[in-house]
């Protein structure tokens, strides 16, 4: 379990973690950087990190990303809370445009191989 100070409705709170929760906090913050279109390079960079580091935390076999909250709720221009308790899509989907979560249902509707089609065809056009 780990202690973290959180402001809600403009109170400052000692907040516990307990290790599940920690888990979930990775997943917000790897979720940010995705939506944001961030890459993990860039965000070690900011931290002054190794990429590597980045690395260990997505296989679980360090949590020093709770020792970053403040830097990478700066970084993603997020509140530490929203890295801590956003735990549902709503949060996550008011980052994208209209047209954005209408791309991301359309492509929840395909099947593995048009999937398949669909992220080569983007890889392309975005190296272009």
């Amino acid at each position: 379990m780990i202690g973290v100070k959180i402001n809600i409705y403009g109170a400052n709170c000692d907040y516990m973690i307990k290790n599940n929760n920690e888990n979930a906090v990775l997943r917000n913050i790897l979720s940010l950087l995705k939506v944001k279109g961030v890459r993990q390079k860039d965000l070690a960079e900011h931290l002054g990190i190794s990429q590597n580091a980045i690395t260990q935390w997505k296989m679980h076999k360090t949590k020093s990303y709770m020792n970053y909250l403040d830097q990478i709720s700066d970084y993603l221009n997020v509140t530490k809370d929203e890295l801590l308790l956003a735990n549902n899509k709503a949060f996550f989907e008011s980052y994208l445009s209209v047209d954005e979560q209408q791309i991301v249902h359309d492509y929840r509707l395909l099947n593995d191989t048009s999937k398949t089609a669909v992220m080569n065809l983007i890889h392309t056009l975005a190296d272009n």
